[in-house]
């Protein structure tokens, strides 16, 4: 579906990283993915840490445990960035698990947050900015593709296959929260970015079973980001790890997140 849509041409975007805000209150950016050609073969290698501490879903990544989790820039395909496409808003992403979920963090920066969905599990990558999550098991032919939007709106879509047809899942119990750091779908004014959590439960991924250490699964977080007159083969869309093409559906291009205790 969306290796259709992304790989329309003539949209802008870039690359960039970013500089974590309440997660790290560090000024050094993340390290992104080197785009070389031994990443065809070798997938970058994320860890998400244990935490055994309570975590509230608010979308504020105020935690402590959230400052030693390694933090990821989202860069831009190599397609574009070759036309000279250069990124306007970056952003970093993080991992952590306990035996129930796992937690990705989101920090985007954003001058302009535009978010005109109305409900959850609607195709949001059509209506404003969107962060994205693909996440298969290492070897599983299944995966999902899971959104959060600054409005905190969530959708669940799950792929039998490689290619396969999506279904919307309305009882995922996928749980998100944003913050936004200015206004949404005000662009006469400037904002500072939003943060957004997700919350993936381990029953979601593992059909009666649980997260446990030295698993290793594939992941790709996406990027959409509006401006006013963006649409969704307009807008400025950035990954980690980094693909060569603009297609967040590029399986053998995801990282390699084990969950490390």
């Amino acid at each position: 579906m969306k290796k259709q849509r992304i790989a329309a041409a003539g949209f802008l975007l870039a690359l960039a990283l970013y500089t974590p805000g309440s997660a790290a209150e560090n000024p050094s950016r993340p390290p992104a993915d080197k785009p070389t050609k031994k990443r065809f073969a070798d997938p970058p290698q994320y860890a998400a840490l244990h935490t055994t501490s309570p975590l509230t879903i608010d979308g504020k990544l105020d935690e402590k445990i959230w400052k030693s989790a390694p933090a990821h820039g989202l860069v831009m395909p190599d397609q574009l960035k070759n036309k000279g496409h250069t990124l306007r808003d970056p952003g970093s992403c993080r991992f952590l698990w306990n035996e129930e979920y796992l937690y990705v963090g989101i920090e985007f920066t954003d001058g302009d947050v535009i978010a005109r969905g109305t409900g959850n599990h609607q195709h949001h990558y059509m209506l404003g900015d969107l962060a994205e999550l693909f996440i298969y098991r290492e070897s599983a032919a299944a995966y999902h593709e899971l959104y959060v939007t600054p409005a905190g709106y969530k959708t669940c879509f799950y792929f039998s296959k490689p290619g396969g047809k999506l279904e919307i899942r309305k009882d995922c119990s996928l749980r998100v929260a944003a913050v936004v750091r200015g206004t949404f779908n005000k662009s006469d004014d400037r904002d500072k970015g939003w943060v957004a959590e997700f919350a993936v439960p381990a029953k979601v991924l593992l059909p009666q079973k649980k997260l446990a250490a030295n698993q290793v699964w594939r992941v790709l977080v996406g990027r959409y980001n509006y401006a006013k007159k963006d649409t969704d083969l307009t807008a400025e869309i950035s990954s980690a790890p980094w693909v060569p093409y603009a297609s967040f559906h590029s399986r053998k291009r995801f990282a390699r997140l084990t969950l490390q205790r």
